[in-house]
């Protein structure tokens, strides 16, 4: 590559280190510096050029957006979170439903509960998904809760699912992430 390319993140990294650093940077990464660029001085052996002429002839990658196109699953493997509720919710019910609030036993709980909810999903006929259950048992005593979650993933594929169990000493969440592999 001879054209300058912008940089991502190494300006503030290079503009912090020393000699030395910059020195075996450049070594180990190939990159020299310019004024506000950083410039390549070989191509990279994971180069997509590369990767393209050792494919079959015939073969077609297409790009929408600057994201390669990939297979989605049908409709009846998709992730859809009313079946995935009807299944957090029958669990919550079976296991909490009559019980008071024990703190010794609240972790215990959660992971009988999270691991029977994902052998359920397992048994859904909805192949190559990442099965992530996060389950909190709470004292009820009219405080609110607030849960938060981040995540980064694909939204065509990807979605979530969130139930809640409430009863005189106990509530319950429990939150369902499903991740497509590709």
């Amino acid at each position: 590559l001879s054209s300058p390319l912008p940089v991502r993140a190494c300006p503030r990294v290079h503009g912090r280190l020393g000699a030395s650093q910059k020195a075996r940077f450049r070594r180990h990464t190939g990159w020299t510096s310019g004024s506000a660029f950083l410039r390549a001085s070989y191509r990279p052996p994971g180069d997509a050029r590369d990767f393209r002429q050792s494919m079959p002839p015939g073969t077609r990658i297409s790009v929408d957006g600057g994201v390669p196109n990939v297979t989605l699953p049908s409709f009846a493997k998709s992730f859809r979170p009313g079946k995935i509720k009807e299944i957090m919710h029958e669990v919550l019910k079976g296991r909490l439903d009559g019980l008071t609030y024990d703190p010794d036993n609240c972790s215990t709980w959660c992971r009988e509960i999270s691991d029977e909810v994902k052998q359920r999903l397992k048994l859904l006929p909805m192949d190559r998904f990442k099965w992530v259950v996060q389950v909190v048992i709470g004292e009820q005593k009219g405080a609110g809760v607030a849960m938060g979650c981040r995540c980064f993933w694909d939204p065509k594929t990807d979605n979530v699912a969130e139930e809640k169990f409430v009863n005189e000493s106990v509530f319950a969440v429990c939150v369902v992430a499903g991740v497509y592999l590709y």
